[in-house]
């Protein structure tokens, strides 16, 4: 399964995120799984995972959180837990 996280920076200012993605134990994953980047204002950057399931049912995909540097703050979209 393909997941895409997209942050946006609607403001004047550079904007530095962190990104982590919590490993859990029903999938495999390619992608970075600790990483920084900078958005331009009004600019946005996406990151694109593959997930691939280990096991059959709906389960948690493994946690992507996204935290802004300069406010030290979880993106709101990347808190609540998706299943496959």
């Amino acid at each position: 399964a393909l997941y895409t996280v997209t942050v946006e920076n609607n403001t004047d200012l550079l904007q530095t995120f962190s990104v982590g993605v919590l490993e859990n134990q029903y999938f495999l994953y390619s992608g970075d799984k600790q990483a920084s980047f900078d958005i331009l204002p009004h600019s946005a950057h996406s990151l694109k995972y593959h997930f691939l399931p280990l096991v059959a049912g709906q389960q948690p995909l493994p946690q992507v959180k996204v935290i802004s540097q300069r406010y030290q703050k979880e993106l709101v979209q990347t808190r609540q837990i998706r299943y496959i």
